[in-house]
């Protein structure tokens, strides 16, 4: 898990630099919950991974890896119909950051892990002023004991 977490770490250092703070997901969003201000530098990126195995043979699996990429930003900017289209669209670069995040992820692969490939894009709206997307990535590579 260290080597797959290094990897995308690695990758979007590299390729969005856009993103101020890319972090392991610990939970530092949560203090948004009670009013206090997060541990983090906005835009940022936080990474977290789930893994399902099968074993393949002996002493190794065939490792299937949920990479989740949770990217927060502040929202300071209206995005109304009537507010002015400058204002609107500095609000809305939020999707670029989301867009070079997907091109630097997309197919991305490595001698250790095949071709990582998008499986989902889903708000979450539970913190007024900020604004929170879950990128979920996956790829697969094998353990062997």
């Amino acid at each position: 898990m260290k080597e797959l977490y290094n990897t995308v770490l690695a990758r979007l250092t590299d390729r969005v630099p856009a993103i101020r703070m890319i972090d392991f997901d610990m939970g530092q969003l949560e203090a948004l919950a009670s009013d206090l201000r997060p541990a983090v530098a906005f835009p940022c990126c936080l990474i977290d991974m789930e893994l399902s195995c099968e074993d393949n043979d002996l002493n190794g699996q065939l490792v299937t890896a949920r990479v989740i990429l949770t990217l927060a930003f502040e929202q300071p900017l209206p995005t109304d119909s009537l507010s002015p289209a400058i204002k609107r669209n500095q609000a809305l670069q939020l999707f670029d950051v989301i867009d070079q995040v997907h091109v630097a992820m997309q197919g991305y692969s490595t001698n250790m892990f095949s071709a990582f490939s998008r499986r989902s894009l889903s708000p979450d709206r539970r913190f007024a002023g900020i604004r929170v997307y879950s990128c979920v990535y996956e790829t697969t590579f094998t353990d062997d004991v």
